[in-house]
Protein backbone atom coordinates (compact mmCIF):
# COMPACT_ATOMS: atom_id res chain seq x y z
CA UNK A 1 0.00 0.00 0.00
CA UNK A 2 2.92 2.29 1.02
CA UNK A 3 4.97 1.74 -2.66
CA UNK A 4 1.50 1.77 -4.16
CA UNK A 5 1.17 5.49 -2.63
CA UNK A 6 4.84 6.52 -3.45
CA UNK A 7 3.71 5.35 -7.51
CA UNK A 8 1.32 7.28 -7.42
CA UNK A 9 2.73 9.95 -5.55
CA UNK A 10 5.90 10.05 -8.10
CA UNK A 11 3.48 10.49 -11.23
CA UNK A 12 1.57 13.32 -9.39
CA UNK A 13 -1.59 11.53 -8.82
CA UNK A 14 -1.68 10.93 -5.03
CA UNK A 15 -4.95 12.91 -4.95
CA UNK A 16 -6.24 10.18 -6.96
CA UNK A 17 -5.17 7.32 -4.98
CA UNK A 18 -6.22 8.67 -1.93
CA UNK A 19 -9.77 8.93 -3.30
CA UNK A 20 -9.49 5.41 -3.64
CA UNK A 21 -8.35 4.53 -0.47
CA UNK A 22 -10.47 7.03 1.15
CA UNK A 23 -13.38 5.54 -1.31
CA UNK A 24 -12.43 2.15 -0.10
CA UNK A 25 -12.57 2.82 3.65
CA UNK A 26 -16.23 4.13 3.44
CA UNK A 27 -17.64 1.37 1.66
CA UNK A 28 -16.07 -0.99 4.01
CA UNK A 29 -17.64 0.59 6.86
CA UNK A 30 -20.71 1.06 5.27
CA UNK A 31 -20.93 -2.29 4.24
CA UNK A 32 -19.92 -3.76 7.34
CA UNK A 33 -22.42 -1.53 9.52
CA UNK A 34 -25.46 -2.17 7.42
CA UNK A 35 -24.82 -5.87 7.56
CA UNK A 36 -23.98 -5.59 11.12
CA UNK A 37 -27.44 -3.81 11.71
CA UNK A 38 -29.27 -6.31 9.26
CA UNK A 39 -27.87 -9.26 11.00
CA UNK A 40 -28.50 -7.69 14.82
CA UNK A 41 -32.10 -7.48 13.95
CA UNK A 42 -32.65 -10.68 12.31
CA UNK A 43 -31.34 -12.62 15.49
CA UNK A 44 -33.21 -10.06 17.44
CA UNK A 45 -36.34 -11.27 15.60
CA UNK A 46 -35.48 -14.88 15.32
CA UNK A 47 -34.90 -15.18 19.42
CA UNK A 48 -37.67 -12.78 19.80
CA UNK A 49 -40.14 -15.39 18.13
CA UNK A 50 -38.63 -18.61 19.36
CA UNK A 51 -38.87 -17.84 23.12
CA UNK A 52 -41.78 -19.62 24.77
CA UNK A 53 -41.92 -21.51 28.60
CA UNK A 54 -38.70 -23.34 28.74
CA UNK A 55 -39.66 -27.15 30.17
CA UNK A 56 -36.74 -28.08 31.25
CA UNK A 57 -35.95 -28.42 35.05
CA UNK A 58 -32.67 -25.92 35.79
CA UNK A 59 -32.03 -23.16 37.51
CA UNK A 60 -32.46 -19.47 36.99
CA UNK A 61 -28.50 -19.27 37.14
CA UNK A 62 -28.27 -21.79 34.59
CA UNK A 63 -31.05 -20.44 32.58
CA UNK A 64 -28.92 -17.18 32.39
CA UNK A 65 -25.68 -18.94 31.81
CA UNK A 66 -27.89 -20.27 28.91
CA UNK A 67 -28.73 -16.64 27.47
CA UNK A 68 -25.51 -15.23 27.85
CA UNK A 69 -23.63 -18.07 25.77
CA UNK A 70 -26.46 -17.82 23.45
CA UNK A 71 -25.83 -13.99 23.02
CA UNK A 72 -22.01 -14.44 22.84
CA UNK A 73 -22.48 -16.54 19.32
CA UNK A 74 -24.74 -14.29 18.39
CA UNK A 75 -22.37 -11.40 19.12
CA UNK A 76 -19.24 -13.56 17.50
CA UNK A 77 -21.65 -14.51 14.08
CA UNK A 78 -21.95 -10.71 14.00
CA UNK A 79 -18.66 -9.50 14.32
CA UNK A 80 -17.67 -11.89 11.91
CA UNK A 81 -19.74 -12.02 9.37
CA UNK A 82 -20.14 -8.21 8.93
CA UNK A 83 -16.88 -7.70 7.97
CA UNK A 84 -17.40 -10.17 5.46
CA UNK A 85 -19.69 -8.44 3.89
CA UNK A 86 -17.87 -4.69 4.13
CA UNK A 87 -14.90 -6.39 2.24
CA UNK A 88 -16.92 -7.45 -0.74
CA UNK A 89 -18.33 -4.14 -0.70
CA UNK A 90 -15.17 -2.28 -0.77
CA UNK A 91 -13.87 -5.15 -3.20
CA UNK A 92 -16.21 -3.07 -5.73
CA UNK A 93 -15.11 0.23 -5.00
CA UNK A 94 -14.72 1.05 -8.92
CA UNK A 95 -17.84 0.21 -10.18
CA UNK A 96 -18.91 2.52 -7.33
CA UNK A 97 -16.63 5.58 -8.21
CA UNK A 98 -17.46 4.96 -12.01
CA UNK A 99 -21.25 5.30 -10.99
CA UNK A 100 -20.62 8.31 -8.91
CA UNK A 101 -18.17 9.89 -11.99
CA UNK A 102 -20.65 8.60 -14.75
CA UNK A 103 -21.35 10.35 -18.17
CA UNK A 104 -23.28 10.10 -21.17
CA UNK A 105 -22.13 8.41 -24.03
CA UNK A 106 -24.49 10.18 -26.13
CA UNK A 107 -26.16 6.96 -27.96
CA UNK A 108 -29.30 5.81 -26.89
CA UNK A 109 -29.98 1.78 -27.34
CA UNK A 110 -32.55 1.38 -30.17
CA UNK A 111 -34.16 -2.13 -27.99
CA UNK A 112 -34.97 -0.63 -24.96
CA UNK A 113 -34.60 3.07 -25.34
CA UNK A 114 -32.14 3.56 -22.67
CA UNK A 115 -28.73 5.62 -22.83
CA UNK A 116 -25.67 3.14 -23.01
CA UNK A 117 -23.98 4.50 -19.67
CA UNK A 118 -26.89 2.89 -18.12
CA UNK A 119 -25.62 -0.60 -19.32
CA UNK A 120 -21.92 0.15 -18.79
CA UNK A 121 -22.23 1.90 -15.23
CA UNK A 122 -25.94 1.56 -13.79
CA UNK A 123 -26.49 -2.03 -14.27
CA UNK A 124 -23.26 -3.51 -13.48
CA UNK A 125 -24.10 -1.61 -9.84
CA UNK A 126 -27.63 -2.24 -9.58
CA UNK A 127 -26.37 -5.94 -10.25
CA UNK A 128 -23.59 -5.95 -7.77
CA UNK A 129 -26.36 -4.45 -5.19
CA UNK A 130 -28.52 -7.56 -6.23
CA UNK A 131 -25.82 -10.25 -5.25
CA UNK A 132 -24.93 -8.20 -2.35
CA UNK A 133 -28.31 -8.31 -0.54
CA UNK A 134 -29.30 -11.75 -1.91
CA UNK A 135 -26.12 -12.64 -0.05
CA UNK A 136 -26.90 -11.07 3.35
CA UNK A 137 -30.65 -12.37 2.70
CA UNK A 138 -29.52 -16.21 2.73
CA UNK A 139 -27.47 -15.29 5.89
CA UNK A 140 -29.71 -14.37 7.74
CA UNK A 141 -31.71 -17.24 6.84
CA UNK A 142 -29.69 -19.75 7.58
CA UNK A 143 -28.36 -17.98 11.17
CA UNK A 144 -32.22 -17.29 12.34
CA UNK A 145 -32.55 -20.81 11.52
CA UNK A 146 -29.68 -22.25 13.15
CA UNK A 147 -30.42 -19.67 16.19
CA UNK A 148 -34.28 -21.06 16.06
CA UNK A 149 -32.91 -24.61 16.36
CA UNK A 150 -30.10 -23.41 19.67
CA UNK A 151 -33.26 -21.69 21.20
CA UNK A 152 -35.53 -24.84 20.87
CA UNK A 153 -33.06 -27.69 21.88
CA UNK A 154 -31.19 -25.66 24.63
CA UNK A 155 -34.08 -24.18 26.13
CA UNK A 156 -36.89 -26.77 25.25
CA UNK A 157 -39.18 -24.69 24.23
CA UNK A 158 -42.83 -25.25 23.59
CA UNK A 159 -44.91 -23.32 21.37
CA UNK A 160 -48.52 -24.02 20.90
CA UNK A 161 -48.81 -23.91 17.20
CA UNK A 162 -52.72 -25.82 17.03
CA UNK A 163 -55.97 -23.71 15.94
CA UNK A 164 -57.28 -21.65 18.70
CA UNK A 165 -60.85 -22.56 18.98
CA UNK A 166 -62.91 -19.41 19.60
CA UNK A 167 -64.70 -18.65 23.34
Amino acid sequence: MYTDWLWFDSLGFRSVYTKILVFKLWLFLGGTLISGAVLLGNFYLANRFSRGPSTLAVSLGSMRLLWTLTAAGVAITVISAAPIFGSVAQGRWETFLVLFNKVSFGVTDAEFGQEVSFFVVTLRMLQFIQGWVMGLLITCVVTSLRCRKICRSTFATQRDYSPRRPT
